[in-house]
Parts: C-alpha cells; structure tokens; sequence
C-alpha cells in the first residue's frame, strides 16, 4: 500500500474514532438522565402508595375484580431497542420470553405480544408469534408517560382474552444488563393488604370528601402507568449502558489498528526515505565516476 493511500486510511479510521468516542459519551450521558429519572419516578410512586394507604385508614378499597379467561392466556409485552450497536440485545429478550413461557407449559404460539422497539418487530414476526401492538421506544423523558398510557389502552383492548399481562424488559444491575420480568396485570393483592396492617403515622386521620372508587381507580390506573413507564426507562438505561460498552470496545480496537497503521506508515515512509538516499547516491557515485 502506497503511502498516500495509508496516510488517507489513518485519517478515515481517526474520523472514525472520534465518531465511536462522541456516541460513547453520550451513551453515557443518556445513562445518568435516565438513572435520575428513575429516582423521581420511585418516589412517585411512595408517593401513590401513601395516597393508597390515606383511603385504607377508615375506609377499604374494592380493587378491580380479573376476569376469568376460557383458558390460561398470556399477553407479553416485550421491551426491546429502536436502535442498533446493542450487540444481541433483541435476540435475547425473544429466548428469554420464549424460556419464561415454556416454564408456564404456554405455548408462543397461543399467547398474545406487544413490541416496544422497533427492532424486536422483526424477530416476533419471524417466529410467527401473534402481533397485535407495536411501539417505538422514544428516547425523550418527556414521551415516557405516553407511550406508556398507548400501551396500556391498548392491552385494555385485549382484557377480556387474557388471565394476565406479562413485561419483559432488560435492566441494569452493577455492571451487568440483565433481563427483567413482572406480571402487570392482574392487581397484586399482596400490595393492598400489607398496606392494611400499617397504622398511620400520625394522630391526623386524613379525609377524603371525593368518591373513594374514583379516587382509588385514578391512582390504580396512575401506578399501573407508572411502573410501566418506570420499566422502559430501566430498559433504555440498559440500552445505553450496553451501547457504551460496545462504543468503548471500538474505540480499543480502533486505538489497536491506528497503532498498527501508524507503524506500517512509518515503516513504508522510512523505506521510501532509504529508497530515495539510494538513488541520490548512485546517481552522485555515476556522475563522479
């Protein structure tokens, strides 16, 4: 290779490094924004749950009652990526959803799924397993809630055919990105009781002068939101943080060819060097001779 043509590869894979280094650092940044997104998100929903137990000092709550399906019918919604760089990210949710299955004696075939991410549609599709909602995953906080509430109007479309709603979502955890699984819908009772054995915390019993069915079905829809919207921001976290990783292991691979490149660039231009002294010496040798 001619040193022109080196010397031009160099400046390609240097463009080239930097691209990687600038997606790195934003990886990195869309990390943290998620990360402190979550926190708020947390505390709304300690926040919920305090509303919860207010209604249940004096008064109980009817929580909304499962309709009873012909037969043991999932819904899965599925969390995947709308962008690419995340290494089997997507493969992995559909071996995972289709293991987690399995384990359930339910067959893909016969349950019900929703993609979030572009990216997951395709491999739904291909193991013929039955589509009936499909969401872009935004990466904007602000388009959080309502892709969440979308969804949610849309699995209650298909309440009536379904024994329960299962997420699947991928979440960080230390310096791993692991699959994460939780059931929706139905309600959790466990939740509800747990509040009924807490005393208040003070002698000021709260009021309530609002319908407590209103009441308590806003704040029944407004966690089951967010939780939603709690997983796909734990879900774009891990996709981030996969997406760093695979940036940082380019730019130590690019670091590695530049360093090769660099070399066979020095090596070719000090050989054209020793060639050119050559000439000049035999030229200088035949004129004096």
């Amino acid at each position: 290779m001619s040193l022109e043509a080196l010397e031009k590869r160099i400046e390609t894979t240097k463009d080239l490094r930097n691209i990687v280094s600038t997606m790195k650092a934003l990886s990195s940044a869309s990390v943290t924004q998620y990360e402190r997104a979550q926190v708020a998100l947390e505390a709304y929903l300690l926040t919920i749950r305090e509303a919860f137990h207010a209604l249940m000092v004096n008064r109980s709550i009817a929580l909304p009652k499962v309709r009873s399906s012909a037969q043991d019918k999932a819904l899965v919604v599925l969390i995947g990526s709308d962008n690419g760089l995340v290494g089997p990210f997507n493969r992995e949710m559909i071996q995972y959803a289709a293991q987690a299955l399995a384990k359930r004696n339910l067959s893909p075939q016969e349950t019900l799924f929703m993609t979030v991410g572009k990216r997951l549609q395709p491999l739904v599709k291909q193991e013929k397993w039955p589509l009936v909602g499909q969401f872009s995953l935004t990466n904007s906080l602000k388009l959080i809630n309502q892709v969440a509430t979308d969804i949610i109007l849309q699995i209650e479309q298909y309440s009536r055919q379904v024994s329960r709603v299962d997420l699947f979502y991928h979440k960080r955890t230390g310096s791993k990105v692991r699959i994460g699984h939780i059931k929706l819908w139905p309600y959790s009772h466990t939740f509800f009781n747990g509040l009924k054995q807490e005393k208040w915390p003070t002698n000021n019993i709260p009021q309530c002068t609002e319908s407590t069915t209103a009441i308590s079905s806003f704040l029944l829809r407004e966690r089951l939101i967010v939780n939603l919207a709690s997983t796909l921001i734990m879900s774009l976290s891990a996709e981030h943080y996969t997406r760093m990783l695979h940036m940082q292991e380019s730019e130590h691979n690019i670091d590695e060819q530049l360093e090769e490149m660099q070399l066979a660039y020095q090596q070719a231009r000090q050989e054209s060097i020793t060639e050119e002294l050559i000439d000049i010496v035999t030229t200088t040798q035949a004129l004096s001779g």
